[in-house]
Formats: C-alpha cells, structure tokens, sequence
C-alpha cells in the first residue's frame, strides 16, 4: 500500500512541477535552421482569461478569482502572455479536456481565508470585443484547441504589443474586416485547423499595413481558393503554410502572390493543384523552399521553375507524375530535389538535370522506373546523395553512375538487380553507403566493388547470395560495416575481407560452421544468429583477439572443444542462446576468454552449473550471466566450496538469470563470494522452500516469483521484515515472492499474509504410510494430519492431530478398521469428495472434541439414528451435495453450540416441524444451507414454509429453496401449503360441475347468436356448395340481361374494384349484364328514360355503394328507378355491394333505407362471391356469345380476379364495422 502511495505521489508531484515550474516557451521554425522562440517566466495570471462582461474567469487550473481579477484589473501591465486552450487540458483526472470557471457572485470572500470558490466546468466559445483592452504588454496569445466560433471585430482593440497570436483549431468560420489591424506589432500568426473557406485577406484589411508579421500558417483548413492582392497588406511574410487544405489552380488568382517579395517558404502539401501557380516565383522571387508533395500533379516541366531563382528545395513527392519534360535551367540554385512516391517510368534523356550543378540531393524512390539513360545524371557533380530504392531496375552492363563524383549516399534497394556486374559502379570514389538489400542478387563479379575505396557500409540483406569470389570485397579498404542478413550463404572460409572491417552482420543464412576466415582480421562485432552452425572448429593458427561482440543464436551448436574461446582475449558480449549445448560448465569452456562481461546461454540443454566459476581466469570480468531456459535442476555452489579464493581476484558478477530452468533446490551458500551481485533471478522454477542466501557483502535482489512454494516451516522467516543469518542481518524485502501452497488444504495465499501458525512441516512422529503429519516444527506434535490415495481409514493416526484431512479418496464405509483405545484431539475433520456411502456412530465416538464436520460431495443417502449425538462441542457440520432424502430430529446434532448446518444439494422432500423447533431452540445456529432440495410445496411443508418466513435471515440460501417445480418455495403462496377436507374437497367438485355447465350454455348460446348474425352468410355457403335454392330468390325468366350494374364512375376505389374485380367474375360465372357508360353518364344525366328501359330489361340491380356516392346525381338517380321497379315488381330484386369503409349517416335515405335490414353484402368479407352468387339469378349456360348489345368487356386477367379472391378470404368478417 505503502509503495502504491509512494507512486502516486512521485506522479502528482511529477506533473504539478513540470506544470507549474519553470518558464513557457513557445516557438515556430521559419526555414530550416531559423527558429523564432518567445519565453516568459510562467504565472498564474497567464493560464486565465478573465471576461468582465460576465464577471468569469476560465482557468486551466484551480486558481482564485480574486487573485486573476486583482491581476486584470489593478496590475494589467505584468501580463505578457496568456494560453488557455481547454480541450488540452489534462490536468484533472476528470473529466479532461474543460476549463475550470468561476463566477465573481460566488467566489470566496478575501476575507475568509479558509473559503473556497465554487466553479464549474466549461469552455470559450466567444471573444467579445475589448476584451484584451487592459492588457497594453501582453505579446503571446494562445487561444487554441477551444470552442470559439465568434470572435467580435474589436476582440483586439489596444493589443499593440502582440507579437505572436494562436487561434488554431477553433470551429470559426470567418473574421470581421479589420480583425488584427490593432495588432500593428503581430510577428507569428497561427490559424490551423479552422473552417476558413477562403482566404480571410479582409482580416488584414487595415490603413497600416502589418510589416511585422511574418509567419502565417492557415494549415488544416477548408481553403480552396487564393484571391486578388491576397497578401497587399502583409508583405514582409517569410513563411506561408497553407497544407492540407482545398486549394486548386483554378481559383488562385494571377496576382494572389503580389506582395510576398520576402518569402522564402510556401507550403502547399496535400492540396489539389495540378502544376505549381504560374505566378507564383514571379510575385515571390525570394522563394527558397517550396512544398507541393501530396497534390494532383500528373506530369512536371522542370521550365517551370525558371523564375524561381532562389529557389533551394522543391518537394514534388506523394503526386501522380508518370512524366518529367524540359531541362533545369543553368545555373539553379536547387540543392534538394524530391520525386519520390509517383509513377515515373523513365527518366528525361541524359543531362535533363545538367543545369542543377548545386543539387546534393535527389530522391526518385517509389516509382515504377525500369530504364535509365547511361548520361541520365549528367551535370550533377555536387550531388551527395541520391535514392532509387523501390523502382524496377535491372541488370545494366553500362556505368550509371560515373558521373556522380561527389556521391557519398547510394541507395539502390528494393529493385530487380540480379548481378552486379564488374565496373558498374565505376566513378563513385567518394561513396560511402551502398545499399543494394532487398533485391534478387545472386551473384556479385570479382570486381563489382572496385574504385570504392572510400565505401564504409555496404548493405547486402534479403538477397540470394550463396558464394562470393574470393577477393570481391577486398578493394573496399576502407569498409566498416558489411551486412549480410537473410541470403543462403553456405560458407565464407575463402572470403578476404578488408582490414578497415569492423561490423560483419551474417544473421539468417546457412552457414553450417564457424568461419574460419574472421580469424587475423579487424572484425569486432559478428553476428552469425539463425544459421545452421553445428562445430566450431579451430586450428592453433586462429587468432580471433580482435573480435569484441559474438553472437551465435537460434544455431545447433551441441558442443564445442575447451580452447575454442582461448584466442578470444578481447571478448566482452557472447550470446549462444537458443542452440543444443549440452555443457558442464565447471570443465572451464571459456578459458581464454578474460574479458567477457555479457554470457547468454538461455535456452539450452545445460544441466550442470555447480563449480563454473572454478577458474576465476576465466570469468572474472563477467558481468551478466544469463542461464535461463535450460534444464537445471539443483544448484549448489557456483564457486566449489574447497577453492582457495584468496589466490585470485574476486568475481565482478552482478546478475545471473535462472529462470524457467525446472530448479527444485538451491543451496543457501549458491550465490556465495560474489561481492557485487545485485540480482538473482530465480523465477519460474519449481522451488517449494528456500532459506537466507549467504551472499557475503552482497545484498542482491532475488527474484522468486512464479514458484511453487509451500507454506513450510522453513520459509516463515519470510514473514518478519529481517532474519539473522550467521552473524549478520538480512532484509526480507530483497526476496520477491509472490504466493506460497497452505498445506494442507493447498490453496495459494500472499506469503506475507499467512499467519505465522499456517506454517508447517514434517513432524518426527509415527505416520501411517500414505499420510503427511505436520506440525509446527519438526520437533512438535503432529496438528495436521493430511491422507491421500486411501481405501480405508488408516492406523496410527496421530491422535495429537487438531486437523485430519481425508479429501479426494476411495472411502465407502468411513469407520476404523481395526479397535484402539485412546480419544483423538481432533477438532476438525474433513471427509470431502471421498465416495462416502455409509456412516457409523462408533465411528464418531473417537471424536468428541470435534468442532468442524465438513462431509460434502460424497454419496451419503442415509444417517443412522443419533449418528452424531456424541459431538457434543460441534458448530458446523457440513453434508452438502449428498444424496440425502431424510433429515430429521433424530439425526440432528444434540450439541447446543452448533452455528452451521449445510445440507444443500441433496434430495430432501420434506422437513418435519419438530426438527425446525428444535432449530430454532438453537440460538447460535445463524447460518443454515437447505437450498437446491427437492422439497414438495404441499401441506407436509406447511411449517417449513412459515419457517422461511419468520427466519429468512438465519437461511443464507433462501433464494434457492424451490419447489418441484423450480418455483423459489418464498414466492409461492402460503395457502397452497395448507391442507384441505374432505367435505371442502366435495364441495369443490360440485361447484366444479355447475361452473362446466354453465360454461357449455353460454357457448351454445355464442354460438346461436354468431349463427343468427351470419345467417345469410352461411345460407349462402350452404346453397352454393351443397346446391340448397329452397331459400333463394326466384327471379322473372326471359330477361334481356341478368343484372343492370351501377357503380360511381368518379369514386376511384369502387371504379377500380368494378372494373378489375366484379365485372370480370359476372362474366366468367356466366351472366350477362348492363351498365352504362361514360357517354350515357354525359349526355343523360337528367334523362332517366334510357336508364329506365335497362332497369326494366333486367333480372335484378347491381349497386356498388362508395362513402361518395350520394354525390353522383347520376347514380342516384339510376338507384331511384331501380327501387321504384322493385316495388312494383316482387320478383325483381335490388343487390348491393359495400366496397371500403362508408359513413352509415351521409349516405342517401333510399339507400340507407333499403341497408338498415342488413340485406347488403361486404366486398371484404370472407364469403363476399359466395353471397354474391346466392344473390344473383342462376347462371345462364350457353354456347353462344353475349350480345352486340354487351357494352362492356373483361378488362383483366383471371390470375388478378383469383388473387383479388383470395386476398378477401384473408380479411375477415368486417361488414359489420365496414358501415358502422
């Protein structure tokens, strides 16, 4: 706790000084090299902004409103900065990224010293005007990363000593005119990340031009155009940074640049232009430094650049240039030059770039070129370095590079060369990195490399190099390092290499032995990891001195001879981790060696360490040891006990790593005669006790974490904060050790925080043959008594025993074997997991001092009668996940101090109430476990039920008391639990007859009304399926037509339905009707003869009635005739058809009369055709065709009438709700 406190307090600490100490600084570059930086002591007035308006001050910290406003107001003159930018701040855990305000109506008294401000969080969003009025000295503003969108016109009234403004990334979408014309001294001016749309050139629309500003960065905005005199008032603007916005050529303006006569750079990155502004060196001659990477350019005149005489470095990088034209003006003053990430193929013909004599350095990288001209770099004789890599190069007989002289960088990597041909890089004298990694060489000429006598890194990896000619780098005299790595090299015994060679990388190849070509050279650094090496042969003419660092890893190296390290005199880092070695390292396999400081040897087949450092000769410089991951199983001393030590030097060993090595013992004296050992790592292993380590003068670390550790006797020294070892004192907090086993129940505890009694060992007593007796020391009496793999309770059971664990075996009968004499201490007993079946009461008469009884999860399913009526001192007795079904009186504990009872998880179906009396006598039993039984809710379980009740709170597991049928026993009402006569039963099943009863009347009733309300429903069903016409109308014979049909033609709803619908199904059920048509409609709408004539030469009316149709004159009219007609003649009838919802009340009274018996049919019920058909004549058969006389024909298909069908038979009986 004390060390998480410790650390929380160096973080606080940390940041409020880094906060709150020192100065603020704030600082642009203007060119490379040129810095402009502003630097002030910092303050607490500095961090606020104080709006007297609002009476407010928004702060970064918690500062006091009196002591901001008392420094705005009466001091104004000593703030000379201020930057509060809220969405940065991050000094309250929570939340971040606000400001902390405080409103002056509620700050804290001046008077009362032990008050407080109240505040609250928020952010700026507004500069109102005159805001900085009083502040005549301040020179930094730094208002960015806010929330302000609205910056009144005089904001900055007065700020005449302004020299540098911040307003980046604030959501503000335009300036007044005029907005820094008070800013006459404004030298840096920062705007990024804003939702500028266009330039704001009326911000420096001032009388007074600004000379001093000359920094102005709008970068990260939403600008796509430059207009007219954009920057007339501010012409002394040395850098212009306008990345990452919208810019295209279309809309900069020709004279957009007028004015920049001092600018020496632009930046244009990530933008849209296609070609760099045609005005732009013409306006701004001075210009040096000029960005166009990431824009829209798919191909470049090098003549555009003409009228930039000054310029130095160009940026074409990250565009869509697949093409070069035109030639460098002689003389250019470009010195940088960059093309990389485009689609160039080739490049101009030779001397494109003769006229860039000044240029040192040219990138072509990530482009797709294929082919270059032998003269292609004509005229570039200042050139320094120079990038090809990821291109498409191939092999080339012709020197391309011959004319560079003064080439020093050449990077050549990620292309297609396959050989390097002899004289290819003829010419390059003064290279000194070469880096042709990542191609597909596989063959290197005798004299690729000749002339490069000045090269010092030559950069070979991820090729398909295997052999190399003997001499092929010896030309390079003055190389220093050679890099080899991921090639197939099969052996370098024949190699030469240069004198001047200091770092050789061979890593990932297939090198199957030790080159005996590094012998009498230069090398100090090898690196031959991943390879195949299995010896390490050596011949007495080897010298290897030279070499400082070797590393051999991830080889197969079983072994190797004793004097191979002899030469190695110089040797200070060895790493031979990973391979197959199988040492003993007391037979001194680095004799020779004096100077290793670093040894790596993890990861091994090492088993024997003891004695290593036999020969101090040998390993007295070292250092670290690193022996992890090796199978080492004991470790006894590293320095051999016998050794007179006083004959050498002593041992600089510091660390020594041993982890995950398997170890099961160290001795205490291992780590002796080491003085300046400072850690031991010892983690991971499969140590289960330690004791104090002699380590002389030495106080290391030892790192004992992930062991397996017993809660022992011998490691309680553990627990005290020091232990005295022979005649010195040892801290206990050197020792990391994180958990230990508490025996014997095997759970894993802290170490510092078992109590000093849980530790145990092996006691001297007698102990039967499968148990483990522990006790407190070795020279006690056994306390525990633990027995594993056992049938049968054992003999000879230390009766001292206070705990006897019989977990995890195979005992069905638990009694003693055999009779004895003599009572056991014992006072708790566990039996858990043990296959239990069967209990006795002798059995438990040895143990009437028991206190605990823990029987869970074993296979009990009866106890004898007064099974534990001789535990007189018990207080828990465990029995769950058993297979109990009785618990009862005569089996519960007689002793009155019991506090516990578990009998969960069994199969109890009931619990008698005088077992529930007599728990409830028990005052001390409080925590009782009787859930997950099969209990049956009836009247056997009456007073278990209001048991629950009246004592939930002694019932832990209350919750999962259920029923048979999974219902919590406390949810289910109490009178399901009461029990019922036999005359109430009686009576219930007579009540049960009548309710029967009365429940069939009135579902014979329902359905006579549902009957009567759909009698012409069903009459219909029943004439048209089973051919039943006694009921049906009988119709006058030898009619014109069968029906006269009338619907609203202007009601689209009823039209569509007549015509798509019903007017197809009379024709195909065979009848031949009458309707008229537009023109009658038109001509005869006051005329009722004609509609006369067709009424009377019918068998019946059609009427489709629509909630409109008493607006239809027409249709009217035609229904008058039609129920005159009726009238008149009895065996003419008038039928009609309901289609969509109508308003019973508006429609006309004739119809409305002729609806309310409720003889109309419903289009939408389900057996609207079947009435339909009842309704009408019968049908008429016949060969013939209709009559000429037919003004109507079938305007759809059958599949729409039958789909139309099917889709009323779905919708229900509505016709009652259609109309009411």
């Amino acid at each position: 706790m004390f060390a998480i406190l410790r650390l929380f307090l160096v973080l606080v600490l940390g940041k409020f000084l880094a906060v709150f100490a020192g100065s603020f600084t704030v600082s642009v570059e203007l060119y490379p090299g040129e810095f402009r930086t502003y630097s002030y002591n910092r303050t607490t007035s500095g961090e606020c902004l104080l709006s007297l308006q609002e009476d407010v001050i928004r702060c970064m910290r918690n500062h006091k409103f009196q002591e901001i406003e008392d420094q705005w107001r009466y001091h104004p003159q000593t703030i000379t900065y201020l930057a509060v930018s809220c969405l940065k701040q991050e000094y309250f855990t929570s939340p971040q990224h606000v400001c902390m305000c405080k409103k002056g109506t509620k700050a804290a008294s001046p008077q009362h010293s032990r008050q407080h401000d109240d505040f609250y969080y928020c952010q700026i969003r507004t500069l109102p005007n005159k805001m900085f009025t009083s502040l005549r000295n301040i020179e930094v503003l730094d208002l960015s990363d806010n929330l302000i969108s609205t910056i009144e016109g005089e904001a900055l009234k007065s700020v005449t000593s302004l020299r540098y403004l911040d307003l980046s990334r604030n959501p503000m979408q335009s300036l007044h005119a005029g907005f820094l014309c008070d800013a006459s001294a404004l030298e840096i001016l920062l705007m990024q990340g804003t939702h500028f749309h266009d330039f704001p050139i009326h911000i420096f629309d001032c009388t007074v031009k600004l000379k001093n500003l000359s920094y102005l960065d709008f970068s990260d905005s939403l600008m796509h155009s430059i207009p007219h005199n954009a920057f007339k008032n501010i012409p002394n603007i040395k850098l212009l940074n306008l990345t990452s916005n919208n810019i295209n050529n279309s809309l900069i303006q020709r004279d957009a640049f007028v004015g920049l006569r001092k600018l020496l750079t632009i930046d244009f990155t990530e933008n849209d232009l296609t070609l760099i502004p045609e005005t732009l060196c013409e306006h701004a001659p001075e210009v040096q430094y000029l960005h166009m990477a990431e824009n829209r350019l798919k191909s470049f005149d090098f003549q555009s650049i003409d009228s930039c005489s000054h310029l130095m470095f160009l940026d074409l990088s990250h565009n869509d240039i697949d093409k070069l034209s035109g030639e460098v003006s002689n003389p250019s003053t470009l010195q940088t030059l960059k093309l990389s990430k485009n689609f160039i193929k080739r490049l101009p013909m030779s001397g494109f770039l003769r006229g860039a004599g000044n240029l040192t350095a040219l990138d072509l990288s990530m482009n797709t070129l294929y082919f270059i001209t032998q003269n292609a770099f004509h005229g570039l004789f200042s050139l320094r370095k120079l990038d090809i890599s990821n291109n498409m190069l191939k092999n080339s007989s012709t020197p391309l590079f011959g004319s560079l002289r003064s080439l020093e960088e050449l990077d050549l990597s990620v292309n297609n060369y396959i050989k390097i041909r002899s004289g290819f890089f003829d010419g390059l004298h003064n290279l000194t990195v070469l880096n042709l990694s990542r191609n597909d060489l596989e063959l290197l000429e005798d004299r690729a490399f000749d002339g490069m006598a000045n090269l010092q890194v030559l950069d070979l990896r991820h090729n398909f190099l295997a052999t190399f000619q003997d001499r092929v780098f010896s030309t390079t005299t003055n190389l220093k390092t050679l890099l080899l790595s991921q090639n197939k090299i099969l052996s370098l015994d024949n190699v030469i290499f240069p004198k001047s060679l200091i770092t050789l990388n061979v890593d990932e190849n297939r090198l199957e032995h030790f080159p005996a070509s590094f012998s009498n050279t230069n090398v100090q650094e090898v690196n031959l990891d991943s390879n195949e090496i299995t010896t390490l042969p050596i011949t007495p003419a080897m010298n290897f001195s030279q070499i400082t660092s070797l590393t051999m890893s991830h080889n197969r190296i079983k072994t190797f001879s004793e004097h191979f390290f002899q030469t190695f005199t110089n040797l200070k880092h060895l790493n031979l981790s990973n391979n197959h070695l199988m040492l003993n390292l007391s037979r001194g396999f680095f004799s020779g060696a004096i100077s290793i400081v670093n040894l790596d040897l993890s990861d091994n087949l090492i088993q024997e360490i003891n004695g290593m450092f036999a020969t101090f000769e040998s390993l007295e410089n070292l250092r670290e040891l690193i022996l992890s991951y090796n199978p080492i199983n004991r470790i006894h001393n590293l320095i051999p006990l016998l050794l007179d030590t006083n004959a050498f030097r002593e041992a600089s060993l510091r660390q020594i790593y041993l982890s995950s090595c398997n170890i099961s013992f160290v001795s205490d004296e291992a780590f002796d005669g080491f003085p300046s050992l400072n850690l031991v790592d010892l983690s991971h292993n499969q140590l289960t006790e330690i004791k104090p380590f002699k380590t002389g003068s030495a106080n290391p670390i030892f790192n004992l974490t992930g062991n397996v550790f017993e809660c022992l006797c011998g490691m309680r020294w553990l627990t005290e904060p020091e232990v005295e070892y022979g005649d010195q004192w040892i801290p206990t907090n050197r020792y990391h050790v994180d958990d230990c086993v508490v025996l014997p129940e095997n759970y894993s505890m802290r170490i510092k925080e078992v109590p000093k009694m849980d530790f145990l060992c092996t006691t001297r007593d007698s102990c039967p043959e499968k148990c483990q007796c522990l006790g407190i020391s070795e020279t006690s009496n056994t306390t525990v008594t633990k027995c594993s793999d056992i049938d049968e309770i054992p003999e000879g059971i230390p009766m001292t025993s206070m705990r006897i664990y019989l977990d995890g075996n195979r005992l069905r009968n638990l009694t003693f074997t055999s009779a004895f004499e003599g009572e056991f201490q014992t006072e708790e007993l566990y039996v858990n997991g043990s296959a239990v079946q069967i209990l006795t009461r002798d059995f438990f008469q040895r143990f009437k001092k028991l206190k605990k009884l823990v029987l869970t999860e074993n296979k009990i399913d009866h106890l004898p009668e007064d099974v534990f009526s001789d535990l007189l001192d018990l207080e828990e007795l465990h029995l769950r996940n058993n297979s109990l079904q009785v618990f009862d009186s005569e089996v519960f504990p007689e002793s009155s101090k019991l506090m516990l009872l578990d009998i969960s998880h069994n199969e109890i179906t009931y619990l008698e109430s005088e077992l529930l009396g007599m728990i409830i006598e028990r005052k001390h039993l409080r925590r009782i476990y009787i859930g997950n039984n099969a209990f049956i809710c009836n009247c056997q379980n009456q007073a278990l039920r209001n048991w629950i009740d009246e004592h939930r709170s002694r019932i832990f597991d209350r919750n999962s008391v259920f029923c048979e049928n999974n219902r919590e026993m406390i949810l289910v009402s109490p009178k399901y639990f009461t029990c019922a006569r036999a005359s109430f039963v009686q009576s219930s099943n007579q009540k049960g007859l009548v309710l029967t009863a009365i429940i069939l009347v009135c579902a014979m009733l329902l359905a006579l009304a549902t009957c009567l309300y759909f009698r012409r429903d069903i009459l219909a069903v029943l004439g048209t399926k089973l051919t039943l016409n006694c009921l049906r109308h009988h119709y006058e014979e030898h009619k014109v037509y069968d029906v006269y049909l009338m619907y609203d033609f202007n009601d689209a709803k009823g039209s569509d339905w007549s015509n798509r619908e019903l007017i197809p199904m009379l024709y195909q059920l065979g009848f031949k009707i009458s309707t008229p048509d537009t023109q009658d409609h038109v001509n005869n709408i006051l005329e009722a003869d004609v509609e006369n004539t067709k009424v009377q030469d019918s068998k019946c009316a059609l009427f489709v009635v629509t909630k409109h149709t008493g607006n239809n004159q027409y249709y009217m009219n035609s229904f008058r005739i039609a129920e005159k007609h009726a009238r008149e003649q009895e065996k003419f009838k008038i039928i009609i058809v309901v289609v969509g919802d109508i308003d019973y009340s508006i429609l006309e009274p004739e119809i409305r009369k002729l609806m309310s018996s409720g003889d109309y049919i419903t289009a939408r019920s389900r057996c609207a055709w079947e009435r339909l058909t009842y309704e009408l004549p019968e049908r008429r058969f016949r060969l013939e065709p209709f009559s000429e006389d037919s003004e109507v024909g079938v305007s759809d298909t059958d599949i729409i009438i039958f789909n139309a069908n099917k889709e009323r038979r779905r919708s229900g009986y509505e016709n009652f709700e259609e109309v009411h």
